[in-house]
C-alpha cells in the first residue's frame, strides 16, 4: 500500500511495493522487518562458541514471512535462515535510512 510519494530508489520501492504493508497505525512493521533481517545477519556472522541465538515462536512467523517475501532464504530450518540479495539491500537501506517510512527520501513532484 502506498500512501506516499515514490521511493527515490526503485529497487526498494519494488520491494515496499511486494511488502504490501499498510503505513497505518504506530508505523513499527518495518522496525519488525529490520530485527528479521539482522537476526540473519548475526546468525550468518556468528563463530563457533558464540552464544546460540534462538527463536521465539513470533521470530519464527516473522522470519517465514521474510522468507515467503524473497527477503531470506532457509534450509531445513527457518530458523537457519540466511538474506537474499534483496534482503542485503533493504537492509542496508533500513541502516542508512532508518525504518520509519515518512522519513525516507522521496521523489520529487
Amino acid at each position: 500500500m502506498e500512501c506516499y510519494g515514490p521511493i527515490v530508489n526503485p529497487e526498494i520501492q519494488a520491494l515496499v511495493k511486494k511488502m504490501n504493508l499498510c503505513m497505518c497505525g504506530w508505523g513499527t512493521e518495518y522496525e519488525v522487518v529490520k530485527e528479521g533481517l539482522e537476526y540473519a545477519r548475526r546468525l550468518h556472522e556468528s563463530k563457533p562458541g558464540d552464544p546460540f541465538i534462538g527463536l521465539d515462536d513470533m521470530g519464527e512467523f516473522r522470519q517465514k514471512v521474510l522468507d515467503s517475501w524473497g527477503l531470506l532464504e532457509h534450509g531445513t530450518s527457518v530458523g537457519g535462515s540466511w538474506l537474499t540479495d534483496d534482503g542485503k539491500v533493504l537492509l542496508a537501506w533500513f541502516d542508512e535510512h532508518g525504518t520509519n517510512a515518512d522519513e525516507w527520501p522521496r521523489e520529487e513532484g
